[in-house]
């Protein structure tokens, strides 16, 4: 009995599979040069929270230059908006101790020229949702840069808008990031 051709189609069928599975990996958002804000509005004002408590990690076909799958989270009371009242309050509202994370993970991503559409699914207030949104994708050299923004409304996550002075706040939240990934 003769081995050689089986163990050389072994041999032949585990570095194709290496291959292809060479050129997709899984990097991780620079948290030092990435950014991740909301924005809120009431009648009186308009007030922005930055996160620096988050992870943003994509699947990435290097060899099509294609993002394949996304997944990000953030901490809630990693959110600053500069007033420490503003925020004490806000994550009293948001059940942080109850709801610590909000996350977003999607597979289903199409590139056209350098745009984006982004279909997933949000979690925030222990209630997931599915969004879809634009970004921007520019590859310079090794060095990947995805901008981005989308909104949601707090009742469609079983929230009610704050007030301030009986004026309540938009229903909506505007999401703003910028994620920097080093690619190759």
């Amino acid at each position: 009995m003769n081995y050689k051709p089986s163990i050389y189609t072994s041999l032949l069928l585990l570095l194709m599979t290496l291959s292809v599975n060479a050129q997709t990996k899984y990097i991780k958002a620079e948290s030092f040069s990435s950014t991740l804000t909301y924005t809120m509005k009431n009648p009186l004002h308009d007030w922005t929270g930055d996160s620096d408590e988050f992870n943003c990690s994509i699947e990435y076909d290097a060899a099509n230059r294609k993002i394949k799958s996304v997944e990000a989270e953030a901490i809630i009371i990693s959110f600053d908006s500069n007033i420490k009242m503003r925020n004490k309050n806000a994550f009293k509202m948001l059940d942080s101790n109850l709801f610590p994370v909000v996350k977003f993970v999607a597979d289903d991503i199409s590139l056209l020229d350098n745009t984006l559409i982004i279909v997933g699914l949000l979690t925030f207030h222990g209630v997931t949702h599915p969004i879809k949104f634009a970004a921007t994708q520019v590859l310079v050299k090794n060095q990947l840069s995805v901008k981005g923004k989308f909104s949601i409304k707090l009742t469609d996550f079983k929230l009610q808008p704050p007030s301030l002075l009986g004026l309540k706040a938009d229903d909506n939240i505007d999401i703003k990031f910028a994620m920097n990934f080093v690619v190759e």
